[in-house]
């Protein structure tokens, strides 16, 4: 069987916006964090909520299940933990899978 490597550039920008709170406090809880650690994270990501507003207009009020927040102490901590969620997503079918030090370039090698 032929060696073959692919690299692939993606934008993991979205992934502040998108990852699911549920699936990021289980993979937490996967990684050893448990007890009343978990039930700060919890509590830091329950009941977020958010408006837009222009000028004097407003929207309704969101509820906010997903995402990481941004400009937090905490954000960069749990963008590693989502970031690493999704090494094992792309492992699947290839024997390595290496996310580079600026989670942009995915590079795959099946030998």
């Amino acid at each position: 069987m032929k060696n073959v490597t692919v690299g692939i550039y993606l934008d993991l920008q979205k992934v502040f916006d998108t990852v699911d709170h549920g699936i990021l406090l289980h993979k937490l809880y996967v990684y050893g964090i448990r007890g009343i650690m978990l039930d700060w994270f919890r509590n830091y990501l329950r009941n977020r909520q958010q408006i837009v507003t222009l000028t004097d207009i407003s929207s309704d009020v969101g509820n906010i299940t997903c995402g990481i927040p941004q400009g937090s102490v905490l954000g960069p901590l749990l963008f590693l933990r989502a970031s690493a969620m999704l090494k094992h997503v792309l492992a699947i079918g290839w024997t390595s899978v290496r996310l580079s030090v600026c989670h942009t370039l995915v590079l795959y090698q099946n030998g």
